[in-house]
């Protein structure tokens, strides 16, 4: 067994040609840090996703002599993240390479196949694997969670989840570049998601089980970030309201401490079926001012056909309920589900159009493998584009079709979404007017810079910019 005394833990890149500039620090790299923190285990972190040249990070690595060098990957961009690994190998092959996050999760033995440079991978959690790995105490057969060689094999030990995540330790980022963030902190309070969407990779990733942190322990991180300044905290949970209570409980110890400014947002997206106008009020009241809906679609029969289980009217009275509390309120939609034709997503746009909203974004449906989605776009021959192609290269955001329906055919997929992103586009524009205070003028020139495409674009590849366009948004 093999002990690593000096790591390096690395947040790959995952857009080609340009840099999107990081607005917090990457939270589940900040809980693996945490955990080498507590080990005693000398380690460092680079975030690449400060736009920093791959060419840095092998300067870091010849420079610091690390052993063991630990990399954060994502499916979007993953041959990228796959070459940069091979390069760093081959230049360095005294290094040994540790892969984890929701693209070896979801992938697995298959990562290792395809990348003969990675040594070991971590599925699911690793706070436990990555210590237990790094101070050799255990074998790698023994360590929950480990991918690893043997020989000519790939072997692969079940994960093991940590039920009780008080007993994990928030991230406090000692060793990230925390000035070249923004003023923008992410906490994460819940682990795992119970439900059965079957486009989800969620479940995939980080497991059905649904774990969750006290309310005590939340209010403790929300006064450790406020006391350094961070007056914007996000909560990046996937179903931080699943326990309304819990919530409850969280909002009365906020109040008690009486914090200044504070603005705490749930923009992950939360279900509409657990909240109610009386839980709006009580989280508005200790500070949270923005919330997102997953909505995914404007119809009963879509949403079935995807098992949302939830109805279009419990999602529409708490649109509704949300902004007469007085949130900031942004929809999320997919485009593409089965059963889908144009005139159901028009009914997502009448929705979307109705109530006075800050954002309406309408994605492109992914089918991730091992998902029941997948699995009935292979069944039905509905591929357009190959599963490792657009794996790599389709984003949520990217209008290009993967696969096709009778009913929903690519071309009025196409037309969708950009339909549908000219939606978005007006409805920041009158949002922002409707917030500004003063001449209607002036209110409807800064609307228009805001929604300006140019202007988006120098806010994702300039920090200067970026900083100048957060602070802004506090006052709408």
């Amino acid at each position: 067994m093999i002990a690593f005394k000096k790591v390096l833990l690395v947040s790959m890149p995952v857009f080609k040609g340009r840099h999107v500039l990081a607005d917090y620090p990457p939270v589940g790299l900040g809980y693996l840090s945490e955990s080498l923190q507590r080990c005693g285990i000398e380690h460092d972190v680079f975030d690449m996703m400060l736009g920093y040249p791959v060419r840095r990070l092998k300067s870091l690595i010849r420079n610091n002599k690390y052993d063991l060098l630990g990399l954060s990957l994502f499916t979007y961009q993953y041959k990228s993240s796959y070459r940069i690994i091979e390069e760093i190998k081959k230049e360095f092959p005294a290094v040994t390479i540790i892969v984890g996050g929701p693209h070896v999760s979801t992938f697995r033995e298959k990562v290792l196949k395809d990348c003969p440079a990675i040594d070991f991978g971590v599925i699911m959690e690793g706070e436990e694997a990555l210590a237990a790995l790094c101070q050799g105490k255990a074998p790698h057969e023994e360590i929950p969670g480990l991918m690893y060689r043997q020989t000519t094999e790939i072997r692969s030990n079940p994960p093991r989840f940590i039920d009780n995540l008080d007993n994990v330790p928030f991230p406090r980022f000692a060793k990230f570049e925390m000035r070249k963030y923004s003023s923008n902190i992410a906490i994460i309070t819940s682990r795992g998601c119970p439900y059965a969407c079957i486009y989800c990779p969620v479940s995939m990733s980080i497991g059905k089980k649904y774990r969750y942190r006290s309310a005590e322990s939340i209010a403790e991180e929300i006064k450790h970030w406020h006391s350094k300044g961070y007056g914007r905290i996000m909560v990046l949970d996937d179903n931080f309201t699943l326990l309304p209570q819990r919530v409850k409980t969280l909002c009365g110890l906020l109040k008690k401490e009486k914090f200044g400014r504070l603005m705490l947002s749930c923009s992950n997206g939360i279900r509409a079926d657990k909240v109610d106008m009386e839980l709006l009020k009580e989280m508005r009241s200790a500070g949270f001012n923005e919330v997102a809906f997953g909505v995914e679609a404007g119809t009963n029969k879509v949403l079935k056909a995807i098992k949302k289980s939830e109805s279009i009217e419990t999602i529409e009275n708490r649109i509704r309920e949300a902004c007469e509390a007085g949130f900031k309120v942004a929809l999320f939609f997919i485009i593409g589900s089965p059963s889908e034709t144009y005139e159901d997503f028009e009914a997502s746009l009448k929705l979307a159009s109705k109530y006075p909203v800050y954002s309406a974004r309408f994605y492109n449906l992914i089918p991730f493998p091992h998902s029941e989605l997948f699995e009935w776009v292979s069944a039905n021959g509905y591929f357009i584009v190959p599963p490792d192609e657009y794996l790599n290269d389709a984003s949520g955001r990217v209008n290009r079709p993967l696969f096709s329906t009778p009913e929903f055919p690519a071309e009025l997929r196409s037309k969708a979404f950009d339909t549908a992103q000219k939606l978005d586009k007006e409805i920041k524009r009158k949002y922002v007017e409707s917030r500004i205070r003063g001449p209607r003028l002036a209110a409807k020139l800064v609307s228009k810079i805001y929604v300006n495409p140019l202007v988006n674009f120098l806010y994702e590849k300039y920090p200067v910019v970026r900083h100048a366009g957060l602070f802004l948004r506090r006052f709408f």
